[in-house]
């Protein structure tokens, strides 16, 4: 799913933007946050560059970003400034 979402950012350039203050901002990487439960809520940790990675990369990268986010040992520019985000909409 974080390939393919990844992948249609891509293809669709004017999906992959932001709003600021300003204006709209166009991204050039597809940076991809997923929903990971934590005591007391969410984070979504952030696989960026995903639109270049393999889908074994996206993997490996989302166990280690999973286990970290739970124990909460994750950086601030692990979890922050993502282009998008995927969740399972809950259980």
């Amino acid at each position: 799913v974080i390939k393919a979402m990844a992948m249609a950012l891509k293809a669709v350039p004017d999906a992959n933007a932001s709003w600021t203050e300003s204006a709209m901002v166009k991204h050039k990487h597809a940076d991809v946050g997923v929903a990971v439960s934590i005591p007391g809520g969410l984070i979504t940790p952030i696989i960026r560059h995903a639109d270049e990675k393999t889908l074994s990369t996206i993997s490996n990268e989302m166990k280690d970003l999973a286990s970290r986010a739970r124990s909460r040992r994750l950086k601030p520019e692990e979890y922050q400034g993502g282009t998008t985000a995927v969740s399972n909409l809950g259980m």
